[in-house]
């Protein structure tokens, strides 16, 4: 099976934008969608609507330093982006549900 893409579409073209909150099918078809998003953002780096595509793909798959990295190259260039900010709560809440009350606690007295 050979399966090809290219990109010979302008910016005002429709992108597939997965939701932050869907489930990734498969793996495969995970791979062939990052592999997609990374090629438009080699084609064009400063499309935002991509960038937030590709950091919720990674929350989905809970690699949460690259969608990381993805917002915040996204918030660097507009602070305001409702999606990029709903995606980087996402992460906050993904990080929080991974720490235990006792990792909490202390934290907090490290704190004081």
């Amino acid at each position: 099976m050979v399966i090809g893409c290219s990109n010979t579409s302008n910016e005002n073209d429709s992108v597939f934008i997965p939701e932050v909150n869907e489930p990734v099918a498969a793996i495969n078809k995970g791979r062939a969608t990052l592999d997609s998003l990374n090629a438009l953002i080699i084609d064009n780096p400063n499309n935002l609507d991509v960038l937030e595509s590709r950091a919720a793909l990674y929350l989905g798959a809970r690699n949460l330093a690259y969608a990381k990295a993805d917002i915040d190259a996204v918030l660097a260039v507009d602070s305001n982006r409702l999606r990029a900010l709903y995606i980087l709560g996402r992460k906050m809440a993904v990080n929080l549900s991974n720490l235990s009350i006792e990792s909490l606690i202390s934290n907090d007295l490290v704190s004081r």
